[in-house]
């Protein structure tokens, strides 16, 4: 199986992140929080867009329209400067920027500067790399608003109708409990955190996504996890690690 990482490291030199990314089949653009705090996951993604910001752990409409901007990671330079046939990056899914936003009068705004910043960022990435791009959005959020599903579905179907997105293995990231049915959801692949589900509902998920399903062999700790291998061709861990132990990444 094919290894990558979810989206972040807690670590506080970039070389140390980069040395660590060599340990992956698949290198993944990650985020370092800990080095600059607007590298977190959400601020991260509200950043920059044409009319919000993120400040004060709190998102803020700005009263003039900025410049659209796409996503920059502290890596950026040194991680595209390697040589690979493959690489994975990802960001905060629509459905966690609505819930986090709690401006829901602007939610159509927000998710069209959105759809924009991602855009181009996979346009920037393009024109650095031939390698194939493997984008996941993360969605914490997903498991508990199901009746948002429409929108996740529209968004990540305008990016599939992107030429910049022609040659993209789409994938979705969620560490909270999926409850409903997954089977019209235009992903490639699924990565959720085989620790929420009992036995008998991962067996169901293997049967029903069968190798567009992830397998989770180390929790966000990095911890092994005894997992039921079926017929995944790609492990990652449950979930970032921006907030683990240092040390514990030494044993990977």
């Amino acid at each position: 199986m094919k290894s990558f990482l979810i989206g972040s490291l807690p670590f506080l030199s970039k070389n140390d992140a980069l040395k660590f990314l060599q340990k992956f089949d698949i290198p993944t653009l990650v985020t370092l929080p800990n080095i600059d705090e607007s590298e977190f996951m959400l601020h991260h993604s509200f950043k920059d867009l044409m009319h919000f910001n993120f400040q004060r752990n709190r998102v803020h409409k700005l009263d003039s329209k900025g410049t659209a901007l796409p996503f920059s990671f502290l890596i950026e330079d040194e991680f595209f400067q390697e040589d690979f046939s493959e690489y994975k990056w990802q960001c905060t899914g629509p459905v966690s920027m609505i819930e986090t936003m709690e401006m829901h009068e602007h939610d159509q705004l927000m998710l069209n500067d959105y759809l924009d910043k991602i855009i181009l960022t996979q346009t920037k990435f393009n024109k650095l790399t031939s390698a194939r791009p493997f984008f996941f959005v993360d969605e914490p959020m997903l498991g508990t608003s199901g009746d948002l599903r429409p929108v996740l579905l529209d968004f990540i179907n305008k990016l599939k109708s992107h030429p910049a997105f022609k040659e993209v293995v789409f994938g979705l990231h969620c560490c909270s409990k999926i409850e409903f049915e997954l089977s019209d959801m235009p992903f490639d692949l699924f990565s959720f955190d085989y620790q929420l589900y009992s036995k008998k509902e991962w067996s169901y998920l293997q049967s029903q996504l069968k190798d567009k399903l992830v397998a989770i062999n180390w929790d966000s700790d990095f911890n092994p996890i005894q997992y039921p291998k079926s017929n995944e061709k790609f492990q990652s861990t449950s979930c970032g690690q921006a907030l683990c132990k240092r040390d514990l990444l030494k044993v990977v």
